[in-house]
């Protein structure tokens, strides 16, 4: 039977293969993505109702207008359209969309099966994957351990920054688009060495501040693992971050202390070279910090956050900064002195306490880190404070999955996502959902696995951060090996290796090629498996996480199995 596919510009559509390329190169969306797309261009005879649409997408009714719009824009922009061009996607004010752009119409030879049985390897250690439709889990847990490990991964660097540390407050979600967000770069110090957290903490301030006024900011771990790979003292260098995070400003700023006062400096920098500049004067350098974020919020035309959103007591608020400088820097030896050193009555409250969880978790101390959850969410509800219990089961979460027990994994998580709905907090929402999809994923639930990554990618996209973004890449190519999508997997794996690879994400890519690896070599192809594991064979000592290691030898192994070179 034929099928129909169509033509518009330079892009071609093929519903049946679900398929979109421009210029003969693929083009990768997200299911939810691609359904949009293709609904509308198959009904452009009339407008589609926005009810409609979410029924025929998503096949419930209760999607927000929200997550549609979202969905409705990467949909234009993939297709290089915009919400003010609309000259593909038409939005119908009050109804819904229509499909205007000129189409060709073609009739196709009709495709196989596009998800047949997919071959095996004679060496692997699991069953071959029937199609979807019949889909079983296989008798190895590989594709488990895979996107168990790039999920915990995932979530020890998605715990970098400690969003918890604003007091729980009403906040509306960010107004800017994301291609309108700043990227707040690690701030000048003019002090002694003893200052030294201020490059990091009152950059992680700003950020913060800014975002809870309304305004898109690039995620401050973005932000310093790129300055790692390549800085932004030239043109050159500040090109290249804004191209890898999509901001559109940098902020610049740089404390010193004048005479009795600590002085900021925020400077404003446009792609066009444009500079504007605001200064604030305080007793500390925190206050300091934080009034010149509220400058740059009215600079910008937002109000600046209520009294009520301030981070705390002056003492409780710079030793949150300083820990947080300190894991920032990866320096968690350093981030748990910090805590030890504190006093009692700070110690024990529920920030730190929350943050010293963090320390141990990102430190591979699970069992500590468990305990001091436990406790935390024993003391905290949400009534006391809503995100903070948030960011407690999200780590909850995050260790439930390291020790296998997925199942009560699902459950820290799923009330971590109801918490972080009711707050909008974007990339809290973002990260509990990645959590979610690697818990239903070693439960054997692809579809939902599948529908959390498409929720965490919409959230992660309005919260700006790019390095998230390429963990819910890597997760779903995982996700797709795992269904026998092979080389649909392949496909959005090497773009996320590519992002780790700028971000200088070496664990993270590390789990990533193993998966690549694990795609050809279902598909028969020794040769692309052992290639794509070539490169980062020589850098192998430079992955710190033993079980990333592990997994990324173990697929190298069969690679070097399946060429015949059985001794290596």
């Amino acid at each position: 039977m034929s099928r129909q596919v169509y033509r518009f510009g330079e892009y071609r559509l093929d519903p049946s293969a679900r398929e979109l390329s421009s210029a003969g190169v693929p083009a990768t969306l997200s299911p939810k993505v691609f359904d949009v797309l293709a609904y509308l261009v198959e009904h452009r005879d009339r407008a589609v109702g926005r009810d409609e649409l979410i029924a025929a997408v998503w096949g419930r009714t209760d999607v927000s207008d929200t997550l549609l719009g979202q969905t409705v824009l990467k949909a234009r922009r993939a297709i290089g359209d915009t919400g003010n061009e609309q000259h593909a996607i038409r939005t119908v004010p009050r109804f819904g969309y229509r499909w205007v752009g000129e189409l060709v119409v073609e009739t196709a030879r009709p495709i196989d099966d596009p998800n047949p049985p997919a071959p095996v390897p004679a060496d692997t250690d699991a069953a071959p994957t029937p199609a979807p439709a019949t889909v079983r889990r296989p008798k190895g847990r590989w594709w488990q351990a895979l996107l168990a490990a790039c999920t915990v991964a995932a979530l020890l660097a998605l715990a970098t920054r400690p969003w918890w540390l604003a007091e729980s407050v009403d906040r509306t979600p960010v107004a800017a688009a994301p291609d309108a967000a700043i990227a707040v770069l690690p701030v000048a110090v003019a002090q002694g060495e003893e200052w030294a957290w201020l490059r990091l903490g009152l950059m992680d301030l700003i950020a913060t501040r800014l975002r809870q006024g309304g305004q898109a900011v690039i995620a401050s771990d973005n932000v310093v693992a790129l300055l790692r790979r390549q800085p932004v003292d030239d043109a050159a260098g500040m090109h290249a971050l804004r191209e890898l995070t999509g901001a559109r400003h940098l902020a610049a700023a740089a404390v010193e202390r004048v005479g009795g006062e600590w002085q900021v400096r925020i400077q404003l920098r446009g792609a066009d070279d444009q500079r504007r500049e605001v200064l604030a004067r305080a007793a500390d350098p925190i206050g300091a910090a934080r009034d010149a974020g509220d400058r740059l919020l009215v600079l910008l035309g937002h109000a600046p956050p209520a009294d009520g959103e301030r981070v705390g007591p002056l003492s409780q608020s710079e030793l949150q900064q300083r820990i947080e400088a300190a894991l920032l820097g990866d320096d968690f030896a350093g981030a748990r002195r910090l805590v030890e050193s504190a006093p009692e009555a700070l110690r024990d409250s529920a920030p730190i306490r929350l943050q010293l969880a963090q320390i141990e978790f990102r430190s591979g101390r699970y069992a500590s880190a468990r305990t001091g959850l436990e406790h935390l969410l024993a003391s905290t509800s949400a009534a006391d404070d809503a995100m903070l219990r948030a960011g407690a089961l999200f780590l909850l979460g995050a260790v439930e999955i390291r020790d296998d027990r997925s199942s009560q994994a699902l459950h820290a998580f799923d009330e971590a996502i109801a918490l972080a709905e009711s707050g909008r907090e974007p990339r809290v929402l973002g990260q509990a959902y990645t959590g979610r999809a690697a818990a239903r994923v070693n439960l054997g639930r692809f579809d939902d696995a599948a529908a959390d990554l498409a929720r965490a990618r919409i959230a992660l996209e309005l919260a700006g951060d790019a390095l998230a973004l390429a963990r819910v890449d890597a997760n779903e190519g995982v996700l797709d090996n795992a269904r026998g999508r092979h080389a649909e997997a392949l496909r959005i794996l090497q773009r996320a290796a590519g992002s780790f690879e700028r971000f200088g994400a070496i664990n993270d890519l590390s789990l990533t090629v193993a998966a690549e690896v694990r795609a050809h070599l279902a598909l028969l192809d020794a040769d692309g498996a052992l290639a794509a594991s070539e490169e980062l064979w020589g850098r192998r000592a430079q992955i710190a996480n033993p079980r990333s290691r592990a997994s990324f030898e173990l697929q190298r192994a069969r690679a070097l199995a399946a060429k015949g070179r059985i001794t290596e």
